[in-house]
């Protein structure tokens, strides 16, 4: 017999497919495993959920911790004062540069120990900048040392002398 064109299946081997398609349906696959895919598929959905909620909740957090208020304001923290500044000994003050739309802060301790910034906020037309007492792990010198941080103001602050600076120094 030689092959003129497509094999079509028979009525009877159709039926005798219908038929096993319809066992399979009802008992499963051989071995009872029908039910156990099904209980793994559900397994999975629900871990895919699980694993969803998770990373959104990473997602948020992260989002929470980068997009803190004020975190974007600090550009810098050096040794020394700002330029032409001559303080007191033990005063802190701000230098706002208005052009620039900068603050440097200056706050004075030890050099060895300098007090560190915490964040800076702008909020009802005042610019707080928190500071933290230092926690050194050994002595400090008794030396007074400045150190300066330089701050950007955000677009809604006043770029002059009329921009209120106060300096929070926390425990």
């Amino acid at each position: 017999m030689g092959a003129s064109g497509p094999v079509r299946p028979t009525l009877a081997a159709l039926a005798i497919r219908d038929e096993a398609l319809a066992e399979f349906r009802e008992i499963g696959t051989p071995c009872g495993l029908h039910e156990e895919v099904g209980s793994l598929s559900r397994r999975a959905r629900y871990l895919r959920v699980v694993m969803v909620g998770a990373a959104l909740s990473l997602v948020a957090l992260a989002a929470v911790w980068f997009l803190s208020p004020g975190d974007d304001l600090v550009i810098s923290q050096r040794a020394g004062l700002p330029a032409g500044v001559s303080a007191d000994p033990g005063h802190s003050g701000a230098v706002v540069r208005g052009e620039e739309r900068l603050v440097d802060v200056y706050i004075g301790g030890s050099s060895s120990c300098p007090t560190e910034l915490d964040r800076a906020e702008f909020a009802d037309g005042v610019l707080t900048v928190h500071f933290t007492s230092p926690r050194a792990s050994g002595p400090c010198t008794a030396d007074l040392a400045y150190t300066t941080t330089t701050i950007a103001l955000p677009p809604e602050a006043p770029s002059s002398d009329e921009l209120d600076v106060r300096i929070v120094i926390d425990d």
